[in-house]
């Protein structure tokens, strides 16, 4: 019963996943692509909040309490060096694992102001996109993105955030948590683009 079980947990996880992506790829490419149909793009504070990187962010913060338990329950008082390096192996790992943590955690909750409230819609007739920032309309036309700042800190733990600055003088922050960001970028492909890389691309 139990082998039952985990069987039709991982089997039905695995068919969800493969379920999610065929509806991600009929929605993306053919002829019901954004660049044919009108699509809306907005993420939900329960998607957003729920995704991988919150969890493992998470996951990593709840096991650096678990080396820190370890660095107070430990007796250490031994003068060997295996005691030592012991203490040290903990320490380090706790730090690290900290700071990850921090790290990430910082930039998801900074992130979520740059994404809830924004809503991106393609109007493949027009060839526009509109979005919606917090109530404020922006169309999106051919000439009217004037250039493109994506700041990024460029590693598998990837963080990212696109300075669209238009051509009024006025500009709009997008982050890499936004579902439907491509869209735009296929729709206005030629766009002039500066990447500026840092550790921590906190939007200010």
């Amino acid at each position: 019963m139990d082998v039952l079980l985990i069987f039709l947990f991982v089997f039905g996880f695995a068919a969800w996943g493969i379920w999610k992506l065929y509806l991600a790829a009929r929605d993306t490419y053919g002829d019901n692509s954004p660049l044919k149909v009108e699509r809306v793009y907005k993420k939900s504070a329960i998607s957003y909040f729920l995704g991988f990187d919150y969890v493992f962010s998470y996951s990593f913060l709840a096991l650096a309490g678990i080396f820190l338990y370890f660095l107070f329950t430990m007796n250490f008082s031994s003068s060997g060096s295996a005691a030592w390096i012991g203490f040290m192996l903990l320490l380090t790992m706790f730090m690290a694992l900290t700071f990850l943590s921090a790290h990430n955690i910082l930039l998801i909750h900074n992130y979520w102001k740059f994404t809830k409230d924004v809503v991106i819609t393609s109007v493949p007739d027009k060839h526009e996109i509109k979005l919606d920032i917090a109530g404020k309309e922006v169309t999106l036309k051919k000439d009217t993105i004037e250039s493109l700042t994506i700041v990024t800190n460029d590693s598998r733990n990837s963080f990212t955030h696109f300075i669209y600055h238009l051509n009024n003088g006025e500009k709009f922050i997008l982050t890499d948590r936004m579902p439907g960001l491509w869209v735009i970028h296929e729709y206005f492909k030629k766009i002039p683009i500066q990447q500026t890389i840092k550790l921590f691309p906190y939007i200010k």
